[in-house]
């Protein structure tokens, strides 16, 4: 379970790190989105980060593939820029918990 506090809209995603989620990813990370990264995380985290994105947006039917995009990763601040259909850019941070748990917040800049 996650708990967050903001003055703005935010979406929240968690996931357990123990999920195979490169069996799926051409199913939600374009061949930009996979260059951005080699971390052994990294198609968790752009679940995470989508799925973050989804809720903050709170539109229902969009594709994770086509219409929310993740760029500019930052490795040491741990965030990724994103945004749904071309429209305004949300940060997205990171949190790992024990190297178990992946924790993704969306906020908008």
């Amino acid at each position: 379970a996650v708990v967050a506090i903001s003055d703005s809209p935010i979406g929240v995603d968690i996931e357990s790190l123990e999920r195979d989620f490169t069996r799926a990813a051409d199913r939600y990370m374009s061949a930009e989105e996979l260059a951005l990264s080699t971390r052994h995380e990294w198609a968790a985290m752009v679940w995470t980060a989508k799925e973050a994105l989804y809720k903050l947006y709170g539109r229902r039917g969009l594709d994770l593939l086509n219409d929310l995009t993740v760029f500019d990763y930052d490795p040491e601040a741990q965030t990724l820029q994103g945004r749904v259909n071309g429209g305004d850019e949300a940060t997205i941070s990171f949190n790992f918990i024990d190297d178990k748990i992946i924790i993704a917040t969306a906020q908008l800049r």
